[in-house]
């Protein structure tokens, strides 16, 4: 196992230990390596940090800590930082919220605040939002008011 396909090769640790938790009624795993599949998974939809995983001398260790993300506003505006434009679908995927009208109303609660503004000619389905007027304020501070 290595770091860049632990996630895609299967390998049981204890065999005897998976055939017996497979004679489950309803087995936590249905496969052999499905367990960190499973935790990379559960911790995105829990908006939680991504696992982080070490290759060590001779083994690979993943460390599983329960620590939020940033908050969406402040992952809304870190994501500016590398883009000149953010649209409804790219909040919903940086920030792990699967409604738009949530996403809609987080964009209302930054343009009220005059970190992002909405870009002119754009609405509707090709609505795009930009750094707003008061944008660089909060950069000076580091988002220390966001979080």
């Amino acid at each position: 196992m290595t770091v860049e396909n632990i996630l895609n090769e299967r390998f049981a640790r204890n065999a005897r230990i998976v055939r017996l938790i497979n004679k489950f009624k309803d087995p936590p795993n249905k496969d052999v390596g499905e367990g960190l599949n499973t935790a990379f998974s559960a911790m995105r939809n829990l908006g939680l940090k991504p696992p982080v995983v070490e290759q060590n001398e001779n083994a690979v260790l993943v460390v599983i800590r329960h620590e939020q993300l940033a908050s969406p506003e402040k992952l809304v505006l870190e994501y500016l930082e590398k883009n000149e434009t953010i649209r409804n679908k790219a909040a919903r995927d940086v920030c792990n919220i699967p409604a738009d009208y949530v996403v809609k109303d987080l964009f209302k609660r930054l343009s009220e605040r005059g970190l992002t503004e909405k870009v002119p000619g754009t609405d509707r389905r090709t609505t795009a939002y930009r750094k707003g007027p008061r944008y660089d304020d909060w950069r000076a501070t580091d988002g220390a008011s966001e979080e």
